[in-house]
């Protein structure tokens, strides 16, 4: 294995491990634990004899608890000073989603991490007319979290809308200088690229990237190819898997691999690395 995922093996799962106990995680489950731990890793240990990686996480906190897993390994690696959380953006429509991320920067004494939200009704169970979402997308343990811990954080209405916090981020950044890590939908990606100067900075959204990303590594995709179905899930669920009702993670998916600027490096980690370990 290369020295990340051994890393990766030895240290951030000795993090994530407590928090499968309990019943067994299925096979899908442990892999996209494993996939996320391989991004993080592979982010971090790029620059871990220099300065801290500075990781902007874009998460979509809500049907699979790998989420969870991954805002703790970070935070860990911040603990190891490997890295540097800037903020953590939510992008689905699950109201507590971005709540259940502040539960878990408390717990890590790091409530001053900047917060953001997808304000639309993709993936919101309340409002969304497709059954599969109004069954599933609020999965199992978002609400538990709210309801047993305290956060300064509840739901998505108290936070800026995700286009706004990454703007603000990365206009105050260096050049070259934010790793962003995508362990969920491309939903926010695709609004930074396409927005326009605003408050925060003059540039477009896709020279914004260009002047302040390092690299983009994204937790996605199935290599050689999907596998199951037409997508891999981040690149193409949220709703009924390649129903005609699920036209947006696609199209969102599409735009970012298209419009991301060349000169970024993207690094995918697909579903494959989890079940290569597992």
């Amino acid at each position: 294995l290369p020295f990340w995922l051994r890393r990766c093996g030895i240290e951030c799962c000795s993090v994530a491990l407590p928090f499968l106990r309990g019943p067994r995680p299925c096979s899908a489950m442990r892999a996209l634990v494993f996939a996320w731990a391989a991004a993080a890793c592979a982010a971090a240990s790029r620059v871990q004899r220099q300065k801290p990686a500075r990781l902007l996480i874009d998460t979509d906190m809500s049907t699979d608890v790998d989420d969870v897993l991954a805002i703790a390994i970070a935070h860990q690696l911040e603990e190891t000073h490997e890295a540097e959380v800037l903020g953590v953006v939510h992008n689905t429509g699950l109201d507590g989603g971005v709540g259940a991320v502040s539960v878990i920067n408390r717990h890590y004494g790091r409530d001053d991490v900047p917060l953001g939200a997808y304000k639309g009704r993709f993936n919101d169970p309340t409002v969304d007319p497709d059954p599969w979402v109004r069954k599933n997308a609020a999965g199992p343990y978002v609400a538990e979290l709210l309801r047993k811990f305290p956060s300064p954080v509840r739901n998505r209405s108290q936070v800026p809308d995700a286009l706004t916090t990454y703007r603000r981020l990365l206009a105050a950044q260096a050049q070259r200088s934010v790793t962003i890590v995508s362990i969920g939908f491309f939903g926010n990606l695709a609004e930074l690229l396409a927005s326009g100067p605003d408050e925060h900075s003059p540039l477009s959204g896709r020279a914004l990237v260009e002047h302040a990303v390092q690299e983009l590594v994204v937790m996605g995709g199935r290599f050689p190819d999907s596998g199951l179905g037409k997508y891999e899930w981040n690149f193409g669920g949220g709703c009924e898997y390649d129903s005609p009702r699920c036209p947006w993670t696609p199209q969102w998916t599409k735009e970012v691999v298209d419009t991301w600027p060349a000169a970024v490096p993207m690094t995918f980690s697909g579903a494959e690395v989890g079940e290569r370990v597992l």
